[in-house]
């Protein structure tokens, strides 16, 4: 399918909003799992919070392929860096809120490079505008839990 998105016959913004749904949907699962994982209650509960806001990313994508409105960037999204300094870790159930936070950091850092490379090799401006606004919806997701990280955990330590 992704070679169909960058520049094939079935090159659409509908195509690009169908991939961008399922990896958005992909993401529910995961926090979801990985809630189910953990033994921390507050911290299974701020995962389902985080599987409720990629829910909530799902359905606005869903709204814009109904209503046919074409993706566009807005802004630039201020990049704190934070996770690029971190460690991977790996999901398990004794996750600790800092674990969490550094996993959703960089889970929301590999989807937006993946829509920027999607925007560079996609053939249609259409398609690549909306591989730009949907990597600077990802970028938000990353600054959102970069300022989380920042405001928790940098000032405990």
């Amino acid at each position: 399918m992704t070679e169909e998105i960058i520049g094939g016959k079935g090159d659409s913004v509908a195509d690009v909003l169908d991939f961008a749904i399922q990896g958005e949907n992909s993401a529910v699962e995961f926090y979801q799992s990985l809630a189910a994982k953990v033994t921390d209650d507050a911290i299974s509960r701020e995962l389902l919070t985080f599987a409720d806001q990629e829910r909530g990313h799902a359905a606005k994508l869903r709204d814009i392929k109904e209503s046919g409105k074409i993706m566009m960037p807005q802004e630039k999204v201020l990049d704190l860096h934070i996770s690029k300094y971190l460690i991977d870790v790996e999901s398990s159930s004794d996750m600790n809120y800092q674990d969490i936070l550094t996993l959703a950091m960089k889970k929301e850092q590999m989807a937006g490079d993946m829509y920027r490379d999607l925007a560079e090799i996609s053939q249609h401006e259409d398609v690549r505008s909306t591989f730009l606004a949907l990597a600077e919806d990802e970028d938000k997701h990353k600054l959102k839990f970069e300022t989380e990280y920042d405001e928790h955990i940098f000032a405990e330590d």
